[in-house]
Formats: C-alpha cells, structure tokens, sequence
C-alpha cells in the first residue's frame, strides 16, 4: 500500500468502517510509514474534537412511548434508526477527515516536488563538476604529454652534445632587430641532426617560422611558438639536414606561415 493509497483509505481507518484485511493492510502500512502514522493521528484528533462538540442531548418524554409503540407484538423491537445527530456527527466527521486527507495529501506533493527541484539542482551541480573535472583532467593530460615530449627533446639534444662532431652555432639578429631575439642552434651536421633554442616575444597576428637554406633553397623547416617568457626547445627535420645545409634563418610571417618566404629575415646562422 502506497502512501497515497492509504491517504485515500485515512478517514474510514480512523472511523474503524473498513474491512479487516483492509485495516490489517492499513496497520501493515503504517508500522513502515511515519507521515501517514502523522495523517492518522491528525484524523483521530479532528474525530475526538468533533465528538466532542457534540453535546448530550436529554431525551424528551415522549421517548419511551415511542419506544414502547416500536415493540411488537412478540416482544422483538422493530428496526430502529440511529439518533439524526449522531448520524450528523459521522458524517461531518467523514467530511472534515476527508478533507484533512486531501489537505495532507497536497502537503505531501508540495514537499515531494521542492525534493525533486533540489535533487534536480544538485544532479546539475554534480553534472557540472563532472565536466569541469573532465576538461581539468585533459588539460592535465595535455601538459604532460607536452612536458614527456619536451623531456625528450632534452634528452636527444643531451646525447648530440656528447658527439664529438656536434658544434654550437649562434644565430645573429639583422640591422633593426630588437635585442629579445636570439637563438643557438645545436647541430650534428654528420648525423644529420639538428635542435633550436629560441626566444622571441610574440608577435600579434604573425608566426615565426625556420628555414633551412641550401644554396638558392629555402626550405620551411616549421613554425616557431614558443610561450611567452619561455625558451623554445625545437628539433629540426632530419630530412632538411641530410641533404646539407648552409645556414638556418628565422623570419616573420603571417599566422601560420608559408612553403616560401614572405616576411623579414630576423635571424641567421651559418652552418659552413
């Protein structure tokens, strides 16, 4: 039994008018249901208060002629009625518990939808933590692999070092260059190997690009993004290298650079 199924049966169990599997369901009901326990005592005190209303009423004298005049003639009592006011009192009763159930039952929805409207607030809270720890995991996720790629690159450019025909080359700024650029090249030109580290200041809406040139060759050799404040690490394509090499330089470009050189030379350095 439900509890509003029960709320449905409240007034007729307080007025011991159901059946006794029905009450014997109620009883089960209300041994496992405090807010219905609650309803049936609210009806219990609403049906003592009206009985209590009801005052006694001394019978007047006609009463037992009346009765005497109901008796047949073999002694049995003809049908009798219950007294008009105590028929008036249980169905007022019926009646006010009737609508105490109704009362109690909008009480009951009232609270259950403000619990559905708070468990709906604290299921999108709890959806907008998944989120938010989902997008700070893939931020982590991302440093790190930034982080073992850039460990990497130290490593290989660790071991170049320790070849005895790897050598330093330093790049050198143009006429006009600001004093923030600079860059070291680390190469190995026999092992066809070749790291850059680089710090330039970014620039609104352009990128710095290398190029590997090889007599009339200018051959991209990427984009140059390092963070603001930050040296960049960054391992030129073995490829560009095998062929040989006569200097490395450094422009500027539109964002996202080009196959050919289109911008200003910043920075050269010669491999020869």
């Amino acid at each position: 039994m439900s509890v509003t199924e029960f709320a449905e049966l409240a007034a007729a169990y307080v007025l011991d008018a159901l059946d006794e599997a029905t009450m014997a369901a109620c009883e089960a009901h209300l041994a496992k249901h405090e807010e219905s326990r609650r309803l049936a005592d609210a009806l219990r005190q609403a049906a003592d208060r009206l009985a209590d209303s009801v005052g006694e009423v001394p019978p007047p004298p006609s009463l037992w002629a009346r009765i005497e005049a109901g008796i047949d003639s073999s002694g049995r009592g003809a049908a009798r009625k219950p007294p008009i006011r105590r028929w008036r009192a249980v169905v007022a009763l019926a009646a006010m518990a009737a609508l105490l159930a109704l009362a109690w039952l909008g009480w009951s929805r009232h609270e259950l939808s403000g619990e559905l409207v708070e468990a709906r607030r604290v299921r999108t809270e709890l959806e907008q933590s998944l989120t938010a720890g989902r997008a700070a995991t893939a931020h982590c996720e991302t440093n790190l692999d930034a982080t073992k790629k850039l460990l990497a690159l130290r490593e290989r450019a660790v071991a170049m070092l320790s070849s005895p025909t790897t050598k330093l080359v330093g790049f050198g700024r143009q006429p006009g260059v600001a004093a923030t650029l600079s860059a070291t090249a680390v190469v190995d030109a026999h092992n066809h190997r070749g790291m850059l580290v680089v710090e330039v200041p970014p620039v609104a809406g352009k990128d710095y690009e290398l190029w590997v040139l090889r007599g009339a060759e200018k051959l991209p050799a990427g984009l140059l993004r390092p963070a603001p404040g930050e040296p960049l690490l960054a391992e030129i394509d073995a490829n560009l290298l095998a062929g040989g090499a006569d200097a490395l330089a450094v422009t500027v470009e539109p964002t996202g650079g080009g196959a050919v050189p289109t911008g200003p030379i910043v920075l050269v350095a010669s491999l020869k």
